[in-house]
């Protein structure tokens, strides 16, 4: 298994993301909070917890990529 991810562009945006899945990448933790905000992301709490639900070039669920 493996998993590559391209460099931020100049306005600090992610492009392109492969993967070979496998259940080795699959994460065997608990999730830690994110703490990275996507350029051009605005974070909404409302009463119910989150509005907006961010989503990721492969998923954590899939890879242990958390941010």
């Amino acid at each position: 298994p493996w998993q590559k991810y391209s460099n931020l562009d100049y306005l600090n945006r992610a492009h392109a993301a492969n993967a070979l899945l496998n259940k080795r990448l699959m994460p065997k933790s608990e999730r830690e909070p994110l703490y990275v905000n996507p350029t051009g992301w605005h974070n909404k709490r409302i009463s119910d917890g989150w509005l907006y639900n961010r989503c990721h070039l492969i998923g954590y669920q899939l890879t242990g990529q958390n941010n």
